[in-house]
């Protein structure tokens, strides 16, 4: 998170305390990994938050945040194989800004059960030139 944001983590966290009773943040995650059910983001809709302060605190800790004051479970997604496995992270899935190069999509997505979800790509390209 950085020292810059503590104070606001810390404003955070007594916000939660106090309007939630949430004593402590179970969970975090990398934002670009996150998959939200339809009643997840309708009922994250209908709670009453105070955004003023959660800014930058944004989606690695309000979703898992909201997800804890709703009671929803949190699970892994698996597409991020986690700090210790920068290599593969880089090759499929990162938060680096090393972008996913086109020739890797094609050879996953000529496997059956390769993979289809990839982070960050950044640039454009015709889907016939990885089908």
């Amino acid at each position: 998170m950085g020292e810059s944001h503590r104070a606001n983590f810390i404003r955070f966290q007594e916000y939660i305390k106090e309007s939630f009773r949430i004593d402590k943040i179970s969970y975090a995650s990398l934002g670009p990994g996150q998959i939200f059910t339809h009643q997840f983001l309708e009922d994250f809709a209908s709670l009453s938050l105070d955004m003023t302060f959660v800014d930058p605190i944004v989606s690695e800790i309000i979703y898992p945040v909201v997800a804890q004051i709703l009671n929803y479970s949190v699970i892994d997604t698996g597409l991020y194989p986690g700090w210790q496995k920068r290599d593969e992270a880089l090759k499929f899935f990162n938060c680096w800004y090393v972008p996913i190069k086109k020739g890797v999509i094609a050879q996953e997505l000529k496997k059956k059960d390769g993979r289809r979800i990839f982070h960050p790509v950044k640039y454009q390209f015709p889907l016939e030139d990885i089908i």
